[in-house]
C-alpha cells in the first residue's frame, strides 16, 4: 500500500499511529518513519505490533510499541501518557 505525499508538516516530528499492526496504520507508520518521524506505534495486538517496531525505515529511530485497545477510555489516557513520557510532546496523533 502506498500513501503519496503524506507529510501533514509532521517531518521529523513526534507521532501516535493507532492501528499500527497492519493494513493503514502500518502504512501510515512506515511513511511517517520515512519522514524522520518518531512514533508511539500502537494497536491491540502486541505481537504483531512488536514486528512493526523493528521494520520500519530506521532512519529516523526511536519507535516504540504500545499496545492497547481503543475501546477501553483509561488505557487511551494510559497510551498517551506512555507515548509522550517516551517521546516527549506529541506533534499530533494520526488516527487511522
Amino acid at each position: 500500500m502506498t500513501l503519496p505525499n503524506l507529510d501533514l508538516g509532521l517531518k521529523g516530528g513526534r507521532v501516535m499511529v493507532t492501528g499500527a499492526a497492519g493494513g493503514i496504520g502500518r502504512a501510515v507508520a512506515v511513511r511517517f518513519a520515512a519522514l524522520g518521524c518518531r512514533m508511539a506505534l500502537c494497536d491491540i495486538d502486541a505481537v504483531s505490533l512488536a514486528g512493526v517496531v523493528a521494520s520500519p525505515p530506521q532512519e529516523s529511530g526511536g519507535h516504540v510499541a504500545i499496545p492497547f485497545d481503543l475501546a477501553d477510555g483509561a488505557a487511551c489516557r494510559g497510551a498517551v501518557s506512555d507515548a509522550a513520557a517516551a517521546l516527549g510532546r506529541l506533534a499530533r496523533r494520526p488516527r487511522v
